[in-house]
């Protein structure tokens, strides 16, 4: 049953048929286990992820209720309200993204992309994304190339590694952009000096809500789904997405996708 899934049956044969019979059942029960254990770590994650906001915002309104305030405390209860209610609205809109990609309903809308010209669109934005941080973003190299893709996908996909960088960068660091034409590939990457990634954590991190650190990602806003939605992408335009890091240095995330 769904409950004993751990459990395997002893082979008690050699190779015959018997036995390699038992070794294919055994395979499907771990797969099974697997998969079983997958969605309990969903249905717990997403209910952790929805119950947080709201109840932050509960206590916040309660605690509101409780005496009487001045308009500008009243004001800063709505403020802290509508924040995390816009932190609900974003997890449940890429749930529905990812939810929809996984049944076949997100139809992906494909026609000719200047790559070049998106990304430089993308270097524009942030520069203005990095300002607070006082980061310097810079756009190493690019060359003129199209392909057939989904373009506000791949604008979803590019800007969401872009402010991961951002994010994961120290005021004063740098994230270098550059897009190339490699082997009948596009290839773009983003090159940060932010704070790493563990090695341990590197084969995970494109799992849904999956953070390295939670309590330091909920605080830059972070939701652990995008980098879910940018694999999504990328297997959608038939591509390759790895990321190289070092603790305390800096990530790359490299994207490469077919020009055919």
């Amino acid at each position: 049953t769904a409950e004993n899934l751990d459990q395997v049956i002893p082979i008690r044969t050699g190779d015959d048929e018997i036995g390699r019979l038992t070794v294919t059942i055994n395979d499907m029960i771990g797969r099974l286990h697997g998969s079983f254990a997958q969605v309990r770590q969903f249905s717990a994650d997403a209910s952790h992820e929805l119950r947080t906001p709201l109840t932050v915002v509960r206590g916040e309104i309660e605690l509101a209720l409780r005496s009487k305030k001045t308009p500008e405390e009243y004001r800063r209860v709505l403020e802290s309200a509508l924040e995390e209610i816009l932190r609900l609205t974003t997890i449940i809109d890429n749930l529905l993204t990812l939810a929809k990609a996984e049944q076949g309903l997100s139809q992906p809308n494909f026609s000719e992309v200047d790559l070049k010209d998106l990304v430089e669109e993308l270097y524009e934005d942030s520069t203005i994304l990095a300002q607070w941080k006082k980061i310097t973003v810079s756009l190493e190299s690019i060359s003129s190339m199209s392909i057939v893709g989904d373009r506000v996908r791949l604008h979803q996909l590019f800007l969401n590694l872009i402010d991961n960088a951002i994010k994961y960068t120290p005021e004063g660091g740098s994230v270098i952009l550059a897009m190339e034409r490699k082997n009948g590939t596009a290839v773009f990457s983003v090159r940060d000096t932010g704070i790493g990634i563990p090695q341990e954590d590197l084969g995970k991190i494109f799992d849904r809500f999956y953070r390295v650190d939670k309590a330091r990602s909920r605080e830059l806003g972070g939701t652990g789904l995008g980098l879910s939605i940018a694999k999504w992408i990328v297997d959608l335009h038939r591509g390759t997405i790895t990321v190289t890091s070092e603790t305390g240095v800096g990530s790359t995330f490299t994207v490469s996708l077919p020009l055919g």
